[in-house]
């Protein structure tokens, strides 16, 4: 997911370049006989996402099962709308260096559920599943599934990214695709004869 990561932060600075320069070029005016200084405010009224909804401190967490089992996937930073709050808050976690999300041991082929863990926040308005760069839309729903359509092997950059009424936070997790066993392997390599 490092790709949208860094479209992402390019974004974020270029609202923090130009949003700055356009309010100072009108927040001042002044004349030959006095100076006067103009501010304006912009407010944004925001609707409390909690009204008639049920509502969390922060973003569920996220656990992806398996039929090899089910790992908790790590929450990234977040931008989040608390129940008392209508601003919203956002936070960044720091990793260690070298650290590696859970990973997941998972067939090629296989159905994996993502479930979210509450206290839940009401119904996810998106969910998407993102992999080195490209995103693919999940039913928006909670549980919600993915087929691996990966080919065997281990995956390190995937999330599960969601948006909520409260805001959105992203889920990192590993993948360790194996491939999918043949009849012959699945009987225990004996041939099976039928006789009449």
């Amino acid at each position: 997911m490092r790709r949208p990561r860094r479209s992402l932060r390019v974004v974020l600075l270029a609202v923090m370049v130009l949003v700055p320069g356009a309010a100072s070029a009108q927040t001042t005016t002044s004349t030959t006989t006095s100076t006067s200084v103009v501010s304006t405010t912009t407010s944004t009224t925001l609707a409390n996402p909690c009204t008639n909804q049920p509502c969390t401190e922060e973003p569920p967490q996220v656990v992806l099962v398996s039929a090899s089992g089910q790992i908790q996937a790590d929450r990234g930073g977040y931008c989040w709308r608390r129940p008392a709050d209508p601003n919203r808050v956002c936070v960044a976690l720091a990793r260690p260096q070298g650290y590696q999300p859970p990973i997941l041991v998972v067939t090629e082929g296989e159905t994996v559920t993502v479930r979210f863990t509450p206290p839940v926040p009401g119904p996810p308005i998106d969910v998407s599943l993102g992999t080195d760069g490209v995103v693919t839309a999940l039913t928006a729903a909670s549980p919600t599934t993915f087929r691996v359509t990966l080919a065997p092997g281990v995956y390190d950059n995937l999330a599960i990214l969601t948006r909520w009424l409260q805001g959105e936070a992203p889920y990192g997790f590993r993948l360790d695709v194996r491939r999918a066993a043949t009849p012959a392997e699945a009987s225990g390599g004996r041939l099976i004869a039928l006789t009449g």
